[in-house]
């Protein structure tokens, strides 16, 4: 039997009167892929935020390696990667130089250069990082993610910009990556 990574059992969350999040349970197990799918301002970001421990839930429990991640956040870190809807890198730093500061993060960082490679950025490696297309920036981004061999991989709006082409390899690779025991939580 599969161990559970994630445990969300009656999330609640509110923005002063709006209730974003209401009697929210799931749980995510080692390498299962699980999606939260719903419109845009239906609470997904906002539960998948609790998971990561950067908002405090009003109610209910979460539990992520068997851990509360908003008490226990660098604990959690460790074993999680996050790509995130948006993010922003310095301006005119390069590929290869993003890929290397971030190895340097970790203990034992993944193979970066075999991840350019798998994700279609090896020819992009000289290019400085505000020069890549949106598409090519998400791939990026998946890759950062990617890093610190996280045994939980969280996906905000993983298809954004991303051409069919390379959203259907993307799929290949993610099952690839759940053979190995990872869990995936995305959002779409």
């Amino acid at each position: 039997m599969a161990e559970e990574i994630v445990r969300v059992e009656n999330l609640d969350l509110a923005y002063k009167n709006v209730h974003a999040v209401k009697g929210v349970s799931f749980s995510v197990k080692a390498g299962e892929i699980v999606a939260i799918i719903g419109q845009n301002g239906s609470g997904k970001t906002s539960t998948v935020e609790c998971v990561e421990g950067l908002r405090k839930p009003d109610g209910g429990q979460i539990r992520v390696f068997n851990k509360d991640p908003w008490l226990r956040r660098g604990e959690v870190y460790k074993e999680m990667g996050v790509q995130l809807q948006e993010a922003e890198y310095p301006l005119k730093i390069r590929v290869e130089e993003l890929c290397g500061l971030f190895a340097s993060f970790y203990e034992r960082p993944a193979d970066w250069e075999l991840l350019l490679a798998q994700m279609g950025l090896d020819e992009k490696r000289k290019r400085p990082v505000h020069k890549l297309s949106s598409g090519e920036k998400q791939r990026l981004s998946i890759l950062l993610s990617l890093m610190g061999r996280p045994k939980l991989l969280v996906l905000d709006e993983l298809t954004t910009g991303l051409d069919p082409e390379v959203r259907q390899n993307m799929w290949k690779s993610f099952g690839n990556i759940r053979k190995g025991g990872v869990a995936i939580l995305m959002v779409s």
